[in-house]
This record gives C-alpha cells, structure tokens and sequence, in this order.
C-alpha cells in the first residue's frame, strides 16, 4: 500500500471491513463460551473463555476507531491516525501486566496482540495524507 493515497471513503470502507471481520469473531467466540457455559458436563470453559478474550482484544481497535467516527465525529482519516498513535503508545510506553489472574493477563496479551494487528492491518492507509 505504501506510496499510495486512499480517500476518506476508502479508509472508511476498510476500517468497516476490517472492523467486520473483527465482529464476526469476536462473535463466534463469545457464542461459544455461553454454549460452553450451558453444557455444565463439558470441561471446556478454559478454552473457550480464553478464545473469547484473544478475539475481544483484536476487535478492540476496530470498535474504537469505528466509535471514533461516529460518536466522535472524527473522519475516518482522523479517526484512524488516531488510533493508531493510540495503539503504537500503548506498545511502546507499556510493559505487558503480570497478575495472578489468568483472564486478566490474557486479556493484557490479547490487547497488546490487538493493537499490532491492527497497526499491521492498517499500516499503509495513511501514506500520502
């Protein structure tokens, strides 16, 4: 993508694809882990709930930036460089958190994992601008 320049509605359109797909897994997930939570005779819920909060982590961003647009008004160039400073900060200015609680630190390595995926995914979107 480099050396190329996207329109706002093109960064729109990916953000929304892209935030798309986040949603569905993050879905399936979830489904998953209520399935699993119903089934009282399975010994699956660790599995399941940890699938849940990676999917929760990596779908973060594009929720963000999506709200960016359309709670904040911001367009969807702004809205993206935006979160995108917000995702390198969070990489670069915080140590990964170590706790006792296993959910907690999955849910830490899951939104670390979002945010460079997402900076990753979206690397590009921007040039030119």
């Amino acid at each position: 993508m480099s050396g190329q320049s996207f329109s706002d509605e093109e960064i729109k359109r990916a953000i929304d694809t892209y935030g798309a797909s986040a949603d569905l897994s993050e879905d399936d997930a979830r489904a998953r882990l209520i399935r699993d939570l119903q089934d009282l005779d399975k010994i699956r819920h660790a599995p399941a709930m940890a699938e849940f909060v990676k999917q929760q982590g990596i779908a973060r961003p594009w929720h963000s930036v999506r709200e960016r647009i359309s709670k904040d008004g911001l367009s969807a160039r702004d809205a993206l460089r935006a979160e995108r400073e917000q995702a390198l900060k969070a990489l670069i200015d915080q140590s990964p958190a170590v706790s006792t609680n296993g959910v907690l630190n999955e849910s830490e390595v899951a939104a670390r994992e979002g945010a460079r995926l997402f900076l990753r995914r979206t690397d590009g979107l921007l040039d030119a601008s």
